[in-house]
């Protein structure tokens, strides 16, 4: 032991060296103290993002399973507001016998008037010519005899209706009996008053407003009117379109 060290030891005093080797240095904290509140941080933050993580996944699985079942309850709704109606089961009647019972369908009708000369010359004896004439009113009346329809003339499909109607027809030529008179009767001296001259005169007025009738085209427009009742008819019993090929 040297001088210093053997006055140290007198004064009781403790070496320096050996006080700087046992204390450490004041203010500055352990290692171990440090790292684990790097590890509790770490720990909170990792504890934290987890339970975001799971929050987040929990509100996206939510959003989906609403959005699918968003259509559900859309649907669910519009039935709800709006219901659907129960069909109705229509059953027309047919056609054919509908048709039928218009039977003889007149429909249209010309009324005519004439003059009509009838005359008879002399047979044989002087004097005994005869002459008439004869104003003469009357009506033709055409239309359609339904009842002559036979069953494939009559088509129908679903809702549509083919009906080959029967050519139109002169029902009736007669005379208006009120308006129809002798407007002129002469005879020779010697002649006995003939009373088929009036007859043949009128059978001659109805020849004439047949003619005349025919050649204005009541037939064709007979037809007509029987295609526009027979639509009227079918189309009131339900059934959508009428056609006449």
């Amino acid at each position: 032991m040297n001088i210093s060290e053997r006055g140290s030891a007198q004064n009781g005093s403790v070496p320096t060296a050996s006080r700087d080797l046992a204390e450490p240095p004041r203010g500055e904290p352990p290692p171990r103290s440090r790292l684990s509140w790097g590890w509790w941080i770490v720990s909170t933050f990792l504890v934290l993002f987890l339970v975001v993580l799971i929050w987040g996944f929990l509100g996206v699985e939510r959003m989906f399973g609403q959005l699918i079942s968003l259509p559900r309850q859309v649907v669910e709704e519009w039935q709800e507001a709006f219901p659907q109606s129960t069909p109705t089961v229509v059953v027309l009647p047919p056609a054919l016998e509908q048709v039928r019972s218009l039977a003889r369908l007149e429909t249209t009708s010309y009324f005519l008037s004439t003059v009509v000369e009838v005359e008879r010359p002399a047979s044989g004896w002087p004097w005994t010519e005869q002459r008439l004439l004869l104003v003469a009113h009357g009506q033709v009346v055409a239309g359609v005899d339904l009842s002559l329809l036979q069953e494939e003339q009559v088509q129908v499909v679903g809702g549509r209706v083919m009906v080959r109607l029967p050519e139109a027809e002169v029902f009736h030529v007669f005379l208006d009996e009120d308006e129809t008179y002798v407007y002129d009767y002469k005879k020779g001296l010697f002649a006995r008053y003939d009373v088929s001259l009036e007859s043949q005169a009128r059978s001659k007025a109805l020849e004439e407003f047949r003619r005349t009738a025919l050649e204005n085209g009541i037939l064709e427009e007979a037809r007509r009117q029987a295609e526009w009742e027979v639509q009227r008819l079918l189309l009131m019993l339900g059934y959508e379109q009428v056609e006449f090929p």
